[in-house]
């Protein structure tokens, strides 16, 4: 009869030591996820400052010197940066 006790005893203290460590890995995996989200948006924002900046020089060298090379690296930019300003609206259309 001592045994089955203890037994239960045992049992209980490992479903709740299961519960307690379960919590745990649920607030960390919340805490992993909320910094892959801000990483992500500081990736984002960091990307679309650079293709506009490129953007912005290709064009210029288009003015200053419009070779076709120089016509074609323009286009290529401003499509670069289009398309990521379209992706980009449709991520923040999500989070609103």
């Amino acid at each position: 009869m001592i045994f089955a006790v203890t037994d239960d005893l045992w049992k209980a203290v490992i479903t709740g030591l299961i519960s307690i460590f379960g919590g745990i890995v649920t607030i960390l995996l919340a805490l992993i996820k909320s910094t892959g989200e801000k990483v992500h948006t500081l990736v984002n924002s960091q990307m679309g400052a650079q293709l506009l900046l490129v953007k912005n020089l290709s064009e210029d060298k288009m003015v200053s010197d419009p070779t076709p090379v120089n016509i074609e690296a323009a286009r290529i930019a401003r499509a670069a940066w289009e398309d990521h300003q379209r992706k980009q609206s449709i991520v923040d259309g999500r989070k609103n």
